[in-house]
C-alpha cells in the first residue's frame, strides 16, 4: 500500500525526532514579521472584476475609507489592503456609505458587507447614544440590493450582519433585560431566555422580508453563549467578538459557534478579532503583533470559513502600514494559500458537551466575586443548581479562560474615570433601570500606572510593548477538540462525536432520551451524572439511586495502575446501587473509601462498543465552597481516560494551546493532519508532539509559511514524536501524514 506523503511545517526552530532514532536539526522561520511578497502601498484605480475566488478563510477588516465610484482611485488604505489578494470582503457602516461606494467595492473584486441591526428599538437606542437620526433599515437594505443588481449581481449576494453584538451591554438584549428588572426579581433562566428570544423575534420580524428576497442573514455575538440561538433563528453565518478584555477568551468562542454549525448545519462560523484594548482605552495598531497573531492562526486552525478583522487604522501618516496591519497581510497570505480544504483539512473535534438550551453560560472571569454575576451576558441572575459543573468541563478544557478577561493588567488605577463599559462595567448611562449599575472592584489595592492614559503611554513608547504578558490566553488540556450544543441537538448532530458529555440542568425528556440511546448503540461514549440521571435512567446506568445525599472525605480510582491511592479531597454524593447484583456489565471505577460508587462504567453488546459513564457526584461538581475545584476530582481523572482515548494528538511538555484538522481524500480516507500549537506563555516552550498511525514512506517536510524543505527519517512502532520549541508568545503550525 502505498503511504500519503508526509508534510510537516513549523514557524519556530524545530527538531524532528523519530521514534529510537537521532534527531534531525531544522532552521524554521524566526519570530520577525518577514514576508517574501511585502504588499507596499499603491494608488490604482478600481478594477472592474468580479469578486477573487475564495475557498478557504474569507476575511473581511472594518473601518477602512471605500472607493468613491466605480473607475474612481482607490484610497491608499483600501489598496493596500487588496494588494495582497487575500482581502475578501470589507464592512460598510449603515446610511454612511453611497450606493456608488458600494458599486466600486464591488467593482474591485471585494463583497461590501451590510452592518445595520434587524432590532429597530437597538437601532434607534443606537442613534439616541450618538445624537443621530435613526438609520432607515428599508433604505440601507435596498441601496445595497441595489448596488448588487448594478455591478451583475443577485440579492443572495447581499451579505446583511444583522446582529451587531446584541447580547453585550449597552447595545440591545442586556438593556431589555434590565429594564424588565430581571434582576431585582431574582427570576429564573427559563425567563431570561424569554426575554433574550423576545428581542431576537422583534429582529427576525424586520429581518424576514429581506431574508425572503435572498439576502443572507450574519450575526455577530460578543459573548460564548449566543450563536446557538442565532444560528436557531436562521442567521446563517455566526461570529463571536474575541482579542478584547471585554468578551472573554478564544477557546468558548471556538467550542459554542463550530457546535452552533454542527448542530443546525449553517453555512458557517468565525471570529471578529478587535484592535480595542481596554486597560489602554484605546487601539493596539502600533503595538507588537504577537497576540493577535495567535488569534490569527488559531481561527484559521480551528476550522473558521470567516474572519474579520476590526479596524482603528491600517497605515500611519507615511503610508506605511502598521505593525498589526503588516501582521494580518503576512496572515492573510498565508491564508490564502494554506487554510483550503485539501490543505488544512476538517477540525479534529470527537467530543462534545451537551448545555441546557437556556444556559445563559460565559466563562467566569477570576474576578468575579460570584459566578452569578457572569450569568446571562452579565446581568448577575442567580445561576440553577449544576452550572458549576459548567464551569468546571470547560475550565478543565480550557485552562485559564477566565483570565483572558482582564480590565487591570497593570493592579488598580488611581483614578479610573476613563474606563469604557465591558463585562464588568454597566455605568448609568447604558441601563435603564439604577439597580443594574455595576462596576468590577480592582482586584488589587495598588498598581502600575495612576491612569490608563499612563498606560497607554507606557506601552506605546519607543517601537511599544509586547501586549501578550498583560493579555492571557488559554491553554488546552486534551486540545481545541470540543465542540458545544444545546439540549435540542438531533440525533444525527449526537453521532457526528466519539464522546457526548452532559453537563448543567439538562432535563432528560423521553426525546433526547432516545436519542442518548441512539448515540450509545451506535459505539459513542457517553458521561453524565447524578441530577441529568435519575433513576428512571436505568436503561443507560444500569443504576438505582436511592437519593440519599451523602460526604465522602476521599477517593479511589480502581483500576489496576491506579488502585489503592487514595485523593483526600470531599465530594458529595448520591448512594448508587447495581439493578442487578449479577450483572457483569457494571463496573465501579471509582469509589469512596467505604466503597460507594462515584463513577460507574455501563456497556453492553448490543451498544456496539458504545459506554455509558455515570457519576454519582451530582453536576459533575467539586466542593469548590471547601477550596476545591468547580470538577470532582473523580470526573477529572474519568474525562482524562475517555477524552485521551479519542485525542488525535498527544502532547508532552507544559501547557500549551493547540488545534488539529484532518486532510481526507476523495474517498474520505484520511491522508494528512495539521497541528498548530500556540505558546501563550513568556517563556520558550518545547515539547514532544506524538501523532499515533503516521508513516513517513515517500515523506517530505515543509515549513507553510517559509516555504522551506527539509528531511524525514523512517519512523518506528507506527509513532512519530516530533520535538517543537516555540518561542515565547508565538506560535506553530505543522502537518504530517496518516495511513
Amino acid at each position: 500500500m502505498v503511504l500519503a506523503s508526509t508534510l510537516l511545517a513549523f514557524t519556530a526552530t524545530t527538531t524532528v525526532t523519530v521514534a529510537g532514532l537521532g534527531p534531525a536539526k531544522v532552521q524554521l522561520f524566526n519570530n520577525s514579521l518577514q514576508n517574501p511578497r511585502p504588499n507596499t502601498p499603491s494608488s490604482t484605480t478600481a478594477a472592474t472584476t468580479a469578486p477573487l475566488s475564495h475557498t478557504g478563510l474569507r476575511i473581511f477588516v472594518s473601518s477602512v475609507t471605500l472607493p468613491s465610484a466605480p473607475g474612481s482611485p482607490l484610497p491608499s488604505e483600501f489598496s493596500w489592503l487588496i494588494n495582497g489578494s487575500w482581502l475578501w470582503g470589507a464592512v460598510t457602516s449603515g446610511a454612511a456609505v453611497s450606493q456608488q461606494q458600494l458599486e466600486a467595492t464591488w467593482a474591485a473584486g471585494v463583497v461590501p458587507l451590510c452592518d445595520i441591526r434587524a432590532s429597530k428599538s437597538s437601532r434607534n437606542r443606537q442613534a439616541n447614544n450618538h445624537h443621530i437620526p435613526p438609520p432607515n433599515l428599508t433604505a440601507v437594505l435596498s441601496m445595497h440590493v441595489k448596488a448588487a443588481a448594478a455591478t451583475g449581481r443577485s440579492p443572495s449576494d447581499v451579505i446583511w450582519k444583522a446582529f451587531e453584538e446584541d447580547d453585550s451591554a449597552g447595545v440591545a438584549f442586556p438593556w431589555d433585560f434590565m429594564a424588565a428588572g430581571l434582576r431585582v426579581r431574582r427570576n429564573t433562566s427559563a425567563q431570561a431566555r424569554a426575554v433574550w428570544e423576545a428581542h431576537l423575534t422583534e429582529a427576525i420580524a424586520e429581518a424576514t422580508p429581506w431574508v425572503n428576497r435572498g439576502l443572507q442573514l450574519w450575526g455577530r455575538s460578543g459573548f460564548a453563549m449566543t450563536p446557538h440561538s442565532l444560528a436557531r433563528r436562521g442567521v446563517r453565518t455566526v461570529l463571536v467578538e474575541r482579542a478584547n478584555d471585554d468578551v472573554g477568551d478564544l477557546l468558548p468562542a471556538v467550542a459554542f459557534a463550530r457546535g452552533a454549525v454542527a448542530q443546525f448545519a449553517i453555512d458557517g462560523w468565525g471570529l471578529d478579532l478587535s484592535q480595542w484594548w481596554g486597560p489602554i482605552n484605546g487601539c493596539v495598531l502600533r503595538l507588537p503583533a504577537l497576540y493577535h497573531r495567535r488569534h490569527l492562526y488559531a481561527t484559521m486552525a480551528a476550522g473558521a470559513s470567516v474572519l474579520g478583522f476590526e479596524g482603528c487604522g491600517w497605515l500611519n501618516s507615511s503610508g506605511q502600514p502598521y505593525p498589526l496591519a503588516r501582521e494580518l497581510d503576512f496572515f492573510g497570505r498565508f491564508a490564502k494559500r494554506e487554510s483550503t480544504p485539501d490543505r488544512l483539512g476538517t477540525p479534529d473535534a470527537p467530543v462534545a458537551v451537551l448545555l441546557p438550551s437556556d444556559h445563559g453560560w460565559t466563562a467566569p472571569p477570576y474576578w468575579a466575586t460570584s459566578t452569578d454575576d457572569v450569568y446571562w451576558s452579565f446581568a448577575r441572575l442567580s445561576r440553577p443548581v449544576g452550572m458549576r459543573g459548567v464551569d468546571g468541563v470547560f475550565g478543565a478544557a480550557f485552562p485559564g479562560a477566565g483570565f483572558s478577561s482582564q480590565p487591570y493588567p497593570f493592579g488598580a488605577f488611581e483614578s479610573d474615570a476613563e474606563r469604557s463599559p465591558s463585562l464588568g462595567f454597566v455605568p448609568p448611562q447604558w441601563t435603564p433601570n439604577p439597580d443594574s449599575v455595576f462596576y468590577t472592584a480592582q482586584p488589587l489595592p495598588f498598581g502600575q500606572f495612576r491612569t490608563r492614559t499612563d498606560a497607554s503611554s507606557f506601552m506605546t513608547s519607543g517601537t511599544g510593548v509586547e501586549t501578550s504578558p498583560y493579555r492571557p490566553m488559554a491553554d488546552t488540556r486534551w486540545g481545541a477538540i470540543l465542540d458545544a450544543l444545546t439540549d435540542d441537538a438531533s440525533a444525527q448532530v449526537l453521532q457526528r462525536y466519539r464522546v457526548l458529555i452532559i453537563a448543567g440542568p439538562v432535563n432528560v425528556t423521553q426525546t433526547l432520551m432516545s436519542r442518548l440511546e441512539a448515540f450509545v448503540r451506535g459505539g459513542g461514549s457517553l458521561v453524565w451524572s447524578v441530577g441529568v440521571a435519575t433513576p428512571t435512567h436505568g436503561a443507560l446506568t444500569g443504576l438505582n439511586f436511592t437519593g440519599e445525599l451523602l460526604t465522602a472525605r476521599a477517593w479511589r480510582w480502581l483500576t489496576d495502575a491506579k488502585r489503592g491511592h487514595a485523593v483526600h479531597e470531599p465530594l458529595l454524593y448520591t448512594r448508587a446501587e447495581p439493578l442487578s447484583a449479577t450483572d457483569n456489565n457494571v463496573t465501579v471505577l471509582s469509589a469512596t473509601p467505604s466503597g460507594d460508587p462515584l463513577v460507574v462504567r455501563h456497556t453492553r453488546e448490543e451498544w456496539h462498543g458504545g459506554t455509558v459513564f455515570t457519576v454519582t457526584v451530582p453536576w459533575l461538581e467539586g466542593a469548590a465552597q471547601t477550596g476545591g475545584a468547580s470538577l470532582a476530582g473523580p470526573v477529572m481523572m474519568l474525562l482524562d481516560e475517555v477524552i485521551g482515548a479519542v485525542q488525535p494528538v498527544l502532547i508532552d511538555g507544559l501547557p500549551v494551546q493547540w488545534h488539529s484538522s484532518t486532510v481526507r481524500d476523495a474517498r474520505g480516507s484520511a491522508i494528512a493532519r495539521t497541528v498548530t500549537i500556540l505558546n501563550n506563555d513568556a517563556v520558550d516552550w518545547r515539547g514532544n508532539v506524538t501523532l499515533p498511525g503516521v508513516s513517513t514512506e515517500g515523506a517530505s517536510c515543509q515549513d507553510l509559511r517559509k516555504q522551506t524543505s527539509t528531511r524525514w527519517v523512517p519512523s518506528v512502532n507506527d509513532l512519530i514524536s516530533v520535538e517543537v520549541s516555540v518561542p515565547a508568545n508565538d506560535v506553530a503550525v505543522f502537518r504530517c501524514g496518516l495511513r
